[in-house]
């Protein structure tokens, strides 16, 4: 039996699981050491860009023992897991806009470092989450799918910076539901946790992309007007292609 399993497709992904454990890896039936085990990914990634493997770290008889754990309930557990999934999807969401506008045929530097800047925010609200799990005696749930990396060159960036405030609000809903899932279990650190670690900066979030919004409907379709705008941006939120 295991406690984590991992579909991923990005090589960045290997790098944050790097970061994550130290410990050996089995698949397959083999060990790997960590930079082997990125190796791994790395070679895999690049005959299948989806791929599945079981990684063995903590056995079940000891991660649902309930002596590491108090007052943490499985619900609130479960909805903490379900934060990360959604932290990792709005990481996704903002990296498939910052390849997009940051691609030489749409050419927006400005606005896709902006999205960059999201996408590495949204990570590190998953690696709290994933350390307050740990923390907490839970076992974090990370499911890497494939994402389709595409540029689309039809997407305004009033639709986008749309979509962006709707993943926003969709992602400050369920860490209001952490903190009323936790509230009903009398788990008032969880609900301090969430609160204190992420409303402030998702109503701030929101709030930002709200004035976007504002600008850009204004702007309309003015060539040079959305350039101008991008070139703010770009002084903000400066990002380098260089490797």
């Amino acid at each position: 039996m295991t406690c984590f399993f991992f579909e991923l497709s990005l090589v960045n992904f290997s790098l944050f699981l790097q970061n994550y454990f130290s410990n050996m890896y089995m698949y397959n039936g083999i060990f790997f050491k960590t930079a082997n085990f990125v190796s791994l990914c790395k070679v895999f990634m690049n005959i299948n860009p989806l791929f599945n493997f079981t990684l063995n770290t903590i056995p079940n008889s000891v991660r649902n023992n309930s002596y590491c754990k108090y007052k943490y309930s499985s619900e609130v557990e479960n909805a903490v897991n379900k934060q990360i999934e959604s932290e990792r999807n709005a990481a996704f969401t903002y990296l498939n806009m910052a390849v997009n506008f940051l691609h030489p045929s749409i050419s927006y530097p400005g606005v896709g470092g902006y999205f960059m800047k999201m996408y590495e925010e949204e990570l590190g609200h998953m690696k709290i989450l994933i350390n307050y799990q740990i923390i907490r005696g839970g076992t974090p749930i990370l499911t890497f799918k494939d994402v389709d990396m595409i540029a689309n060159s039809k997407i305004t960036l009033l639709e986008a910076f749309n979509q962006a405030l709707e993943t926003e609000k969709k992602v400050t809903e369920q860490l209001e539901n952490i903190i009323k899932t936790a509230e009903a279990s009398e788990d008032y650190e969880t609900a301090d946790f969430i609160t204190s670690k992420f409303l402030a900066e998702q109503m701030n979030a929101i709030h930002e992309l709200s004035q976007h919004i504002t600008k850009l409907n204004r702007l309309c379709d003015d060539m040079e007007a959305l350039y101008q705008f991008d070139l703010k941006l770009s002084k903000e939120y400066p990002y380098s292609l260089k490797t």
